[in-house]
């Protein structure tokens, strides 16, 4: 299956994401991507299109807190290149064991349900859960004890606003939205 722009062009947002899933499945059909636990991005230049998949509910099991893991891949349609996997071991990216599956069901459970519009990294310690959420606005870090099941807030703040400045970008990259 080889695009071109002009293919992809007349393409919405959903064909894209298949011709992603496509792309991917093929290069890596180890790879288990399910769009549900993944927030998708799109965007085209003159000469390319760029689906993104990043996970946004991450679980870091003890022991694990400085790991390599790759929480997001973001695919050319015309070039068909998976990066960052095409170029790091396939091993990095991050596919929830049975135990994060379980951490994750316990933090939501106790916490309440994950809001699609941040980012959620669960960090495992001997007795408590961390779940940090973040997004382009807003941080909150909550830990769960694992044993009263007792919730506590450590910090909710909100992030300044950035001015950013005016850039003449030549070949701009355009977001699509259907």
């Amino acid at each position: 299956m080889n695009f071109s722009i002009t293919d992809l062009e007349n393409k919405n947002k959903t064909e894209l994401i298949a011709i992603a899933l496509h792309i991917v499945n093929k290069k890596y059909p180890k790879l288990d991507i399910d769009i549900k636990t993944y927030r998708v991005t799109a965007f085209k230049s003159s000469e390319e299109v760029f689906i993104t998949f990043e996970r946004w509910v991450r679980c870091v099991p003890k022991n694990h807190l400085n790991g390599k893991q790759i929480y997001k891949v973001t695919i050319e349609l015309v070039t068909k290149k998976c990066l960052p996997l095409d170029t790091n071991s396939i091993s990095y990216f991050y596919q929830p064991s049975k135990s994060d599956t379980k951490a994750i069901a316990f933090v939501k459970k106790h916490f309440g349900p994950f809001n699609p519009f941040f980012f959620h990294t669960i960090y495992e310690s001997e007795t408590q859960f961390i779940l940090e959420r973040v997004n382009m606005y807003s941080f909150g870090r909550y830990s769960i004890n694992k044993e009263t099941k007792q919730t506590m807030v450590e910090i909710e703040t909100s992030f300044a606003l950035q001015v950013k400045p005016t850039l003449s970008i030549p070949d701009p990259l355009v977001e699509i939205i259907a």
